[in-house]
């Protein structure tokens, strides 16, 4: 066409651009279709499992309780539990324990014991399971949490953690201002106390002065207003230190204004500097007063001594069993597994003076960091509470 003259060169040249650039947008199609058809199927995957019912209660069509009033007394009444990928690994093997209303109540032990655990299903996040003995095959029953004398199956857990805060190791911030972070557990998820509806409404100035009440016991208050947008400053998982987390954590559970409290191996993750401002915002968190007016049941699962030490009641776990109960001082008379403890710590002024040293940590040689044992495995406890080992379990005599 273009040597009839029919067009020019300026058109032919154009025309050939035009043609390649249609020719590599259709390859450039063609390469990410595979992409596109492994995405499709990915997120209809995601879809199918945001879709699933959540399963908030332990028994779900059962007919749930709100106490009254919810004093705190919480006991675990011979429990056995296995994680459903481990059937036959028992974490907890007949663990009878009991924790007073507002009074502090440390787990201690190796790790794999089952302290985190403990922890979970008092949260209700599992419920106990029964265990069958490698002995004369003897069944033991999955035995009883209990809060305040109920069963925590006949409770309304949705309405009981709304009771609850809780402060893990490595606390999880959103991509949102330092106040929704700190309110993120609901404000006034406090549910009323006559077993009504939760409530939610609340104004702006409200909301920020629990915040601030909040933070202010959390040792938080004052790294907040240093911020360059104060509490209306967007902070992410990455922007503040290990302890300014920590802190924000606390403060997020102080502001829900929990009857009972749960510290999770809340300080072990911390420098010396960052673990002393966070242990002084756990101890305010102790000896605040909860939604009931009283002390808070507080239950502390920690490998540091240093930090359990004045507990009222300090609880030794080993092996999935709760073997010993009692303060600091009525267990080192004992000279039993919890002088062992102290014993092997880096510092043994826990034993004579009463003082951690500067680690405090139990076992400074490593000795509660893995699980030991050479005639009887145990199980090991991941970060997240899992096992990664077995323990048999043993028969009630």
């Amino acid at each position: 066409m273009a040597l009839a003259g029919a067009i020019t060169a300026q058109e032919l040249t154009a025309f050939m651009l035009y043609v390649q650039m249609v020719i590599e947008s259709a390859l450039a199609c063609g390469e990410q279709y595979a992409a596109i058809m492994e995405g499709l199927g990915s997120c209809e995957k995601v879809l199918a499992m945001a879709s699933r019912p959540v399963a908030a209660q332990l028994r779900p069509n059962a007919r749930l309780q709100r106490l009254p009033q919810l004093r705190g007394d919480i006991c675990l009444q011979d429990v056995c539990f296995a994680y459903a990928g481990r059937p036959d690994a028992h974490v907890l093997c007949g663990t009878t324990l009991r924790m007073t209303a507002g009074e502090t109540t440390a787990l201690v032990g190796r790790s794999g014991s089952g302290k985190s655990t403990v922890a979970q299903l008092i949260q209700g996040l599992y419920a106990p399971t029964a265990a069958a003995t490698t002995q004369n095959a003897v069944e033991l029953p999955a035995g009883e949490v209990s809060v305040d004398g109920v069963d925590l199956r006949q409770l309304d857990a949705v309405w009981l953690r709304a009771q609850m805060g809780v402060v893990g190791q490595e606390p999880r911030l959103f991509r949102a201002s330092v106040l929704d972070n700190i309110l993120y557990s609901g404000a006034a998820e406090a549910a009323t106390q006559g077993g009504g509806e939760l409530e939610f409404e609340e104004g702006d100035a409200a909301r920020r002065a629990r915040a601030e009440r909040a933070a202010v016991a959390a040792n938080a208050h004052e790294f907040i207003m240093q911020l360059p947008q104060g509490y209306n400053t967007t902070v992410g998982s990455s922007t503040l230190s290990g302890g300014q987390k920590q802190r924000l954590a606390i403060a997020r559970a102080l502001a829900r204004d929990p009857t009972i409290l749960i510290l999770d191996e809340a300080t072990s993750a911390l420098d010396a500097e960052s673990q002393q401002l966070v242990s002084e915002a756990l101890q305010n968190a102790i000896s605040l007063p909860g939604a009931n007016g009283r002390r808070r049941t507080t239950l502390i699962v920690a490998h540091r001594l240093s930090t359990v030490r004045t507990a009222d009641s300090i609880v030794v776990m080993d092996r999935g069993e709760a073997v010993e109960q009692g303060t600091h001082e009525e267990l080192l008379a004992l000279e039993g597994a919890y002088y062992d403890l102290c014993r092997r710590s880096q510092d043994s002024g826990l034993i004579d003076e009463g003082t951690a040293g500067s680690d405090g940590e139990v076992g400074g040689d490593g000795a509660l960091a893995v699980c030991e044992g050479e005639d009887d495995a145990e199980v090991c406890e991941t970060a997240d509470g899992e096992p990664t080992a077995v323990v048999a379990p043993k028969p009630r005599v």
